[in-house]
Protein backbone atom coordinates (compact mmCIF):
# COMPACT_ATOMS: atom_id res chain seq x y z
CA UNK A 1 0.00 0.00 0.00
CA UNK A 2 1.45 3.24 -0.81
CA UNK A 3 2.17 5.35 1.95
CA UNK A 4 -0.06 8.08 1.00
CA UNK A 5 -3.29 5.73 1.90
CA UNK A 6 -1.52 5.47 5.32
CA UNK A 7 -1.22 9.25 5.69
CA UNK A 8 -4.93 9.38 4.86
CA UNK A 9 -5.98 6.87 7.88
CA UNK A 10 -3.11 9.08 10.08
CA UNK A 11 -4.92 12.26 8.94
CA UNK A 12 -8.71 10.71 9.33
CA UNK A 13 -7.54 9.67 13.05
CA UNK A 14 -6.14 12.53 14.11
CA UNK A 15 -8.44 15.22 12.48
CA UNK A 16 -11.36 13.36 14.12
CA UNK A 17 -9.80 11.56 17.40
CA UNK A 18 -6.73 13.30 18.18
CA UNK A 19 -3.05 12.72 18.28
CA UNK A 20 -3.53 10.61 21.43
CA UNK A 21 -5.65 8.31 19.67
CA UNK A 22 -3.46 7.90 16.53
CA UNK A 23 -0.61 7.04 18.81
CA UNK A 24 -2.86 4.37 20.52
CA UNK A 25 -3.31 2.90 17.28
CA UNK A 26 0.16 3.05 16.35
CA UNK A 27 0.87 1.25 19.24
CA UNK A 28 -1.89 -1.27 18.94
CA UNK A 29 -0.94 -1.74 15.89
CA UNK A 30 2.95 -1.87 16.36
CA UNK A 31 3.65 0.60 14.00
CA UNK A 32 6.78 2.70 14.68
CA UNK A 33 6.95 5.31 12.31
CA UNK A 34 3.84 8.18 12.89
CA UNK A 35 4.53 9.71 8.76
CA UNK A 36 4.55 7.66 5.78
CA UNK A 37 6.31 8.26 2.43
CA UNK A 38 3.51 9.55 -0.20
CA UNK A 39 4.90 7.42 -2.85
CA UNK A 40 6.58 4.35 -0.93
CA UNK A 41 4.99 1.43 -1.18
CA UNK A 42 4.37 -0.58 2.37
CA UNK A 43 3.87 -4.03 3.09
CA UNK A 44 -0.04 -4.52 2.94
CA UNK A 45 0.09 -6.57 6.17
CA UNK A 46 0.93 -2.68 7.95
CA UNK A 47 -1.94 -0.89 6.40
CA UNK A 48 -4.34 -3.87 7.43
CA UNK A 49 -2.67 -3.80 11.24
CA UNK A 50 -3.27 -0.28 11.24
CA UNK A 51 -7.36 -0.98 10.49
CA UNK A 52 -7.53 -3.60 12.79
CA UNK A 53 -6.57 -1.13 15.41
CA UNK A 54 -8.50 1.62 14.20
CA UNK A 55 -11.58 -1.21 14.63
CA UNK A 56 -10.44 -2.57 17.80
CA UNK A 57 -9.52 1.31 19.24
CA UNK A 58 -12.67 2.74 17.98
CA UNK A 59 -15.05 -0.06 18.79
CA UNK A 60 -16.07 -0.47 15.30
CA UNK A 61 -16.22 -3.69 12.88
CA UNK A 62 -13.50 -3.35 9.89
CA UNK A 63 -16.21 -2.84 7.54
CA UNK A 64 -17.23 0.15 8.95
CA UNK A 65 -13.93 1.77 9.74
CA UNK A 66 -13.16 0.97 5.66
CA UNK A 67 -16.71 2.26 4.20
CA UNK A 68 -16.44 5.58 6.76
CA UNK A 69 -12.38 5.77 5.09
CA UNK A 70 -13.63 5.11 2.15
CA UNK A 71 -15.84 8.63 2.49
CA UNK A 72 -13.05 10.40 4.18
CA UNK A 73 -10.66 9.31 1.12
CA UNK A 74 -12.55 10.55 -2.08
CA UNK A 75 -11.87 14.59 -0.46
CA UNK A 76 -8.88 13.31 0.83
CA UNK A 77 -6.70 12.02 -1.81
CA UNK A 78 -8.77 15.37 -4.12
CA UNK A 79 -7.08 18.22 -2.25
CA UNK A 80 -3.98 17.86 -3.11
CA UNK A 81 -4.55 17.94 -7.07
CA UNK A 82 -7.32 20.77 -6.00
CA UNK A 83 -4.40 23.06 -4.06
CA UNK A 84 -2.44 22.95 -7.33
CA UNK A 85 -5.60 23.90 -9.67
CA UNK A 86 -6.41 26.86 -7.52
CA UNK A 87 -2.59 27.83 -7.09
CA UNK A 88 -2.48 27.77 -11.17
CA UNK A 89 -4.77 30.61 -11.42
CA UNK A 90 -3.67 32.28 -8.94
CA UNK A 91 -1.56 34.46 -10.36
CA UNK A 92 -3.88 35.18 -13.11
Amino acid sequence: MYGLVNNGVRTFIVENHGEDVWNAICAKAGVDTQEFETMTAYDDALTYAMVGAVSETLDLPAESVLKVFGRYWVGFAQAPMTRRRVSCFAGN
